[in-house]
């Protein structure tokens, strides 16, 4: 619950995917990568504006379509660092990637999210570096509380150990 009668801002739903973005903060601007939802949001207390991309990526084997969700997710990064995307921005706004992203298969996903190494550069163009002081993204990382364990996902009825489906990376300098 928000204080003193708030309401919460929440993306416009798109009708092909489930993924929203809930914020306290007012949310000024909207787009979508690859269908999922992008918010230009205002933090009007302290007059900053952040982007935050919610995420959720192609589950299982399919590692080429999960790859090009990620090099579509760092194309667009790259136009809000650069002043080149549908949001006034420049290369301080700070970016939030969250959601299911899925990244149960090959290393290259990870790494693209965080360094900014784009898989297909004849489609998604150069690789970049996507932190406003041309550094990695971070990643949050965080762990179940009271547990030495960083699992999202667990299901004790199939054969599949617990893993990491869920992520926060974000702009690290910023």
């Amino acid at each position: 619950p928000q204080p003193n009668g708030q309401i919460w801002s929440i993306s416009p739903k798109n009708n092909f995917q489930d993924v929203v973005i809930a914020t306290k903060f007012k949310i000024i601007g909207t787009t979508t990568v690859s269908s999922d939802p992008v918010c230009l949001i205002m933090d009007e207390a302290r007059n900053k504006k952040f982007v935050v991309i919610g995420s959720h990526l192609a589950c299982c084997d399919n590692e080429e379509e999960r790859q090009d969700g990620i090099d579509r997710v760092m194309n667009f990064v790259r136009s809000i660092k650069n002043n080149t995307g549908p949001f006034p921005t420049d290369n301080k706004t700070p970016i939030i990637i969250a959601g299911d992203l899925n990244l149960v298969g090959s290393e290259q996903n990870y790494k693209s999210l965080i360094t900014g190494d784009i898989f297909d550069n004849i489609s998604f163009g150069p690789d970049f570096k996507p932190d406003g002081d041309n550094s990695n993204f971070d990643d949050t990382h965080p762990f179940i509380p009271y547990h030495n364990a960083d699992y999202t996902w667990f299901s004790p009825s199939n054969g599949y150990v617990p893993g990491r489906l869920d992520f926060i990376i974000h702009s690290g300098s910023l």
